[in-house]
C-alpha cells in the first residue's frame, strides 16, 4: 500500500492481533474513524503474521476461549456461527472445554472484523525504524524512506526474530546446516515442515506439540524431544490472571516484584491436557517417539544428522526443528532502544517500560503486548491480554471504565 497522510492523528505500529483489536476499539468507541488511524505493519495485509506462524504449528483449535477474538462483543464469534443449522458446517468448529475455535473460522471471523472496520484501509506496509517527540506529537520514520507525525501512538509489537530462542548447541550450527531451523524462523517453508523423513522436534511446549501431533497423525516418522515431563495446563498462565484479583496485587508491587510474579505466574513451555492425551495415544501407537533429554552435539551426515543426547543415546533423522519458543528478551529490538535513548523513557531493572495504568508510556505514547507486561501481567500478548489493554487504552481517551 503507498504512503498514507501522516495528518492521521493515530498511529499503531503492528498489524496483528493487538493492533487489529486496538485499531477496532477506537473506530468501535467513537475515539476515531477508520481514516483517522494508521497500521503500520511490514507484511502484506493485516494479520499476515498471525496467519502464518498458527499455520506453520498446524493449529486445529485456539487455546484461548471462543470470546477471546478482535471485535468488540466478546460473544460475537461463538453467536456468529451458533446461528448456523446446518450440522455438519458447525460440527468441529468448537472444541471443549470453554468452546474453543477452530484456527478456521477464528481466521475467518477475524478477516471478516477487518472488513468490517476498514482496516486494510489503514493499512501500511512498512516497518518502522525510529520514532522521535516532535512538538505534541510523534515523528515517525518507517522502511522506505518515508516519515510522517501522528499525535498518538500505540505500540502493538509482537515477539520479533531478534527475541527467538535457540539452545546453544543449535546456535553454534544453526548457520551451518539447513536442515536445521526455528519454527518461527522468517521463510520456514510449509512443505519442509510437511516432509514425510524423519524430524526430530525439539521442545516440550504447544508448538512442539501440536506439529508433532498432527505430523505423526499423517503417519510421518517424527522424535519429539523434550527436557523432562509434560507441563500441563489448560492456559499458559493461571486464570486469575484473567480477572482482577492478581493485576490488583500486581499494582502494589515495585517494577522488579512484579518481574518475579509474572515469570512465575507463566505455565510456560507447557500444553492443554488434549493435545497431552494425543501425544500419549500417538506414542503407544508408536506413530511418534517421545524422549525425555537434551541435544549433546549434531553432526551431518551423508544422508542424515547424527544427534548425540546427554543421555547417551543417539539419533538419525533428516531434519530438526526447533519449537523452543522466544527468549524473555523485551520486543521491539533498536525501535525500542533508540526510543527510550532519544526520550529518556522509564524501564525497570528488566528493561521492560515502567507505564502508567492506561499504558502510557509518555504523554500520546502507549503500549499493548509483551511491551505492556508489567501492567497487563503474565498473559498481557495474549488474545485476552490485547482485550484488557485495549480496556485501559481507552479508559484513558474516553473516561469510561470499561468492564
Amino acid at each position: 500500500m503507498g504512503h498514507l497522510s501522516s495528518k492521521r492523528p493515530w498511529l499503531i505500529v503492528g498489524g496483528g492481533v493487538h493492533g487489529s483489536h486496538l485499531a477496532i476499539m477506537l473506530i468501535a468507541q467513537g475515539v476515531a474513524q477508520a481514516s483517522e488511524i494508521t497500521i503500520l505493519d511490514p507484511r502484506p495485509h493485516i494479520m499476515s503474521k498471525w496467519q502464518e506462524m498458527t499455520n506453520r504449528v498446524e493449529m486445529s483449535h485456539l487455546r484461548s476461549p471462543g470470546a477471546h477474538h478482535i471485535a468488540p462483543d466478546p460473544q460475537a464469534l461463538s453467536r456468529k456461527f451458533r446461528k448456523s443449522r446446518n450440522r455438519h458446517i458447525t460440527k468441529g468448529l468448537f472444541a471443549l472445554p470453554n468452546r474453543r475455535p477452530s484456527l478456521m473460522i477464528f481466521n475467518s471471523f477475524c478477516q471478516s472484523c477487518i472488513a468490517d472496520y476498514d482496516l486494510q484501509m489503514c493499512h501500511l506496509q512498512a516497518k518502522a525504524l525510529r520514532i522521535r517527540r516532535q512538538g505534541n506529537g510523534f515523528k515517525v520514520s518507517y522502511s522506505g524512506g518515508g516519515d510522517g507525525i501522528w499525535q498518538k501512538v500505540i505500540l502493538a509489537i509482537g515477539s520479533t526474530d531478534d527475541t527467538l530462542n535457540y539452545p546453544v548447541w543449535a546456535k553454534e550450527n544453526i548457520r551451518k546446516y539447513g536442515n536445521l531451523k526455528h519454527i518461527f524462523e522468517p521463510n520456514v517453508a510449509i512443505d519442509w515442515l510437511s516432509t514425510p523423513e524423519h524430524m526430530l522436534i525439539v521442545g516440550g511446549g504447544i508448538s512442539a506439540a501440536q506439529l508433532a501431533v498432527s505430523r505423526a497423525s499423517k503417519g510421518f516418522p517424527t522424535t519429539m524431544l523434550k527436557r523432562g515431563p509434560l507441563r500441563i495446563h489448560q492456559f499458559d498462565s493461571s486464570p486469575c490472571w484473567m480477572g482482577s484479583q492478581c493485576i490488583s496485587k500486581l499494582q502494589q508491587l515495585t517494577p522488579a516484584q512484579k518481574r518475579k510474579v509474572i515469570n512465575e505466574g507463566r505455565n510456560s513451555g507447557s500444553v492443554p491436557p488434549g493435545i497431552a492425551a494425543n501425544l500419549r495415544r500417538l506414542d503407544r501407537n508408536g506413530n511418534l517417539k517421545i524422549v525425555d533429554s537434551q541435544v549433546d552435539s549434531v553432526d551431518p551426515g551423508a544422508t542424515s544428522i547424527e544427534v548425540k543426547l546427554e543421555s547417551g543415546d543417539g539419533l538419525k533423522v533428516k531434519s530438526i526443528l526447533l519449537a523452543s519458543g522466544y527468549s524473555g528478551i523485551r520486543p521491539g529490538g533498536q525501535l525500542i532502544d533508540f526510543l527510550i535513548q532519544d526520550e529518556k523513557l522509564p524501564i525497570s531493572p528488566c528493561g521492560y517500560p515502567i507505564l502508567d495504568q492506561e499504558l502510557q508510556w509518555c504523554p500520546g505514547l502507549f503500549v499493548t503486548g509483551g511491551l505492556a507486561e508489567l501492567e497487563i501481567g503474565p498473559l498481557s500478548r495474549n488474545i485476552l491480554g490485547a482485550r484488557l489493554a485495549a480496556k485501559r487504552i481507552l479508559r484513558k481517551e474516553t473516561n469510561v471504565v470499561f468492564p
